[in-house]
Parts: structure tokens; C-alpha cells; sequence
């Protein structure tokens, strides 16, 4: 069963990649305009649900916080690769994302095997909200966009927040997906297991 849960996040965590890849890929082969939202979903991604799925069920910490870290890391060299910018892959408020896939993989470990419906619903929107405030700030202080007053970050955080709705939409959707596959499937692994044989221990 931990081999299973193992294979079941380093199968999200590739599906999560190949998302992160997708519209880079759709610019430079199909010449498509990946900034319009019509044409791709930008902050629609599973990577939070499966940061939180990782930390719950792994039953290696040091599993849980480098697969997604690696994966990351995996993904941003190939969108350099792929789309010829490497300030796509790697801007100023990077730092800042990886610190967030720690922060949501330790809420993930915190939840463990007492998984709830409620603490799983917690523990998604403490995950986004704090990158909305942490990434926000970062690009209020790095990019010159807004004024650095208290009026030019409200103005930074009121244009965001239509990629924090779709963020929290997203990340309610692969929760339900990642948590409830997982329980579905382990439950047909479980229920597939061959019944070990008993010997007649001859008394």
C-alpha cells in the first residue's frame, strides 16, 4: 500500500509538470497566445492539491518535501528550454514559490492520517492564500508596476485577485480529485490483495 500512495503522487506530481509545460509548448509549436486567460487557464494547477496529497501520505518527510521540489525545479528548466526565456522559469519571486511548496507540503504533513473533509478544505485555503499574500508582495517590491505605497499595494492585491478565485477553484478541484482517487483506488487495491492461505498447524 505505501509503494501504491508513492507511484499515486509521483503520478500527480508528473501530471502536475506536464501542466506547468503545457502552455510553453502550445506558444512555441502552435504559435498560440498563451497571455490571453480565453486561451489558457493561468493559476489553474493541481500542484497545490498535490503538495498537501504528498505531505499526508507519504510516509517519508524527506520524500514529501523533495519530490515536489525536485519537480519544480524539473519544470521550470524545461519551460526555459522550451520557450527560449529563462526569466519565465526563474523570475524574481521564485524564491518565493518554493518556500510555498514547503509551507503547503508541511500543512499537508500536519493533516496526516487524520484526513478530514474539513481539514483538507483548511489547510487548501491556508495553502493559497498565503502564496496569493507572500508571491503578491514579492512582486509589489521587485517589479516596478505600483507605486510602493500602502495605496499602490491594495491596488497590487485588488488586480490579483481574480487569479486567487481561480487559484482556490483549482485547488478544490484536485483536492477532491487527489484525495477521493486515492481513497477509491486503494480501496480496489485492497479489495483486489490475494487472501494469504492458512497452514493446518496439524494440533
Amino acid at each position: 500500500m505505501r509503494n501504491f500512495r508513492q507511484a499515486f503522487v509521483i503520478g500527480a506530481l508528473v501530471y502536475t509538470l506536464a501542466l506547468r509545460l503545457m502552455p510553453y509548448v502550445l506558444q512555441r509549436f502552435a504559435g498560440l497566445d498563451i497571455s490571453s486567460e480565453a486561451v489558457y487557464p493561468w493559476n489553474f494547477s493541481p500542484l497545490t492539491a498535490t503538495c498537501l496529497l504528498g505531505g499526508a501520505v507519504l510516509a517519508s518527510r524527506k520524500q514529501s518535501l523533495t519530490y515536489p521540489l525536485v519537480m519544480l525545479l524539473v519544470s521550470d528548466l524545461a519551460i526555459g528550454l522550451v520557450s527560449g526565456h529563462w526569466e519565465f522559469a526563474f523570475h524574481s519571486t521564485m524564491p518565493i514559490v518554493y518556500a510555498c511548496v514547503v509551507f503547503q507540503t508541511v500543512l499537508g504533513m500536519w493533516v496526516g492520517k487524520r484526513t478530514t473533509v474539513a481539514r483538507i478544505a483548511g489547510v487548501a485555503v491556508i495553502s493559497e492564500v498565503v502564496f496569493f499574500m507572500l508571491t503578491n508582495l514579492g512582486a509589489f517590491f521587485t517589479y516596478n508596476m505600483y507605486p510602493h505605497t500602502l495605496g499602490g499595494l491594495a491596488a497590487c492585491y485588488i488586480a490579483a485577485l481574480p487569479f486567487l478565485r481561480l487559484s482556490l477553484f483549482s485547488t478544490a478541484v484536485y483536492s477532491i480529485a487527489l484525495f477521493g482517487g486515492l481513497a477509491y483506488a486503494e480501496r480496489g487495491v485492497s479489495v483486489g490483495e490475494p487472501v494469504a492461505e492458512t497452514v493446518p498447524s496439524g494440533r
